[in-house]
């Protein structure tokens, strides 16, 4: 089938979400034709993009990231803000697609003529985003969107790759997440710039105990931005509570990151570390397609089997080839 590529980029930039959902797909297909598609499309439509504020929303499964999110994304709607969705779902080992299809947990928002939800398969991608999620924002923010939410699978303390992507991130997490919090550690704790206790409807005590407890935990988490001391808030995904203290506390960070100058930078660094991600990418998937690669590939694997090589040597030797 033959696409017009000026037929689509004028769709995407006029906001068409038809022509969106097809861009978004021919930048995450596997077949390398339709990836390059992608890519002219992407390309065309650059001078689009970088007008939105990015917002991850990570936590561990469960926490109710998705019900925080529709009423988080409908309040940017009704504040007249175009907002879009991005949300990674486990991978089936099966089908390779999405599992959960967060779509169907957020119906307010999904109703909103303003909105647009797309969920992505992680495609076994650690990090908890999927591996093309920061070509999916520059897409979106082409197709006008002002306001992307990105959220995470859901892994717990590999999710850190969601702060490269993001210009502000949330963390959602249960009252009473002692254990958790050992769970969780250091690693997706040090990016959060802002912690939120979920189900502050319950009006328990344990909610208040538990900001406390996290409170305390951030101030002795490493953390890189200076001008910004992390928030920890209550509230409810369920029936909204403490709603506007977020979008406030979103809207400062962001404020504050862009007097600092931070917000820029971080958008740059950001370019030069998926410049990183996907040459990596391309080497892998390059040296793969090599018939020479290929073959001292299967005799270093032998050796390592037969105990005649370690890994780390059988690495060398590849690279040297």
């Amino acid at each position: 089938m033959k696409y017009d590529l000026n037929e689509i980029v004028l769709g995407l930039k006029s906001g068409d979400l038809s022509y969106l959902s097809r861009s978004i797909t021919f930048i995450e297909s596997t077949s390398e034709k339709h990836f390059r598609f992608g890519q002219e499309i992407l390309e065309k439509v650059l001078d689009k993009t970088g007008n939105s504020v990015r917002i991850g929303v990570t936590g561990p499964p469960g926490v109710g990231k998705s019900t925080l999110i529709d009423i988080l994304g409908l309040h940017y709607c009704n504040m007249g803000f175009k907002t879009a969705v991005l949300a990674i779902d486990p991978s089936s080992k099966v089908s390779g697609g999405s599992i959960l299809g967060d779509k169907t947990r957020m119906t307010s928002l999904a109703k909103h003529e303003n909105s647009y939800i797309r969920p992505t398969p992680s495609s076994g991608m650690l990090g908890g985003t999927a591996s093309r999620t920061k070509e999916s924002i520059l897409l979106c923010e082409a197709a006008g969107f002002e306001r992307i939410i990105v959220e995470t699978v859901g892994v717990g303390q590999n999710e850190i790759n969601i702060a490269s992507v993001v210009d502000v991130l949330v963390m959602l997490l249960n009252p009473g997440s002692g254990d958790e919090l050992q769970g969780i550690k250091r690693g997706i704790l040090e990016v959060s710039d802002i912690l939120a206790i979920n189900k502050a409807d319950n009006g328990t005590s344990l909610v208040n105990e538990t900001v406390l407890e996290y409170k305390n935990a951030v101030r002795i988490l490493n953390y890189d931005k200076e001008f910004w001391r992390r928030k920890v808030l209550k509230i409810s995904a369920i029936d909204g509570t403490n709603l506007e203290t977020l979008v406030n506390a979103i809207d400062d960070f962001c404020s504050k990151s862009r007097e600092n100058g931070f917000f820029d930078k971080n958008r740059i660094d950001q370019e030069g570390q998926r410049l990183k991600e996907i040459l990596k990418e391309e080497i892998f998937k390059r040296a793969f397609q090599s018939q020479q690669f290929l073959e001292k590939y299967e005799e270093v694997v032998e050796r390592i089997k037969n105990k005649k090589a370690t890994a780390i040597k059988g690495v060398m030797e590849l690279l040297n080839k």
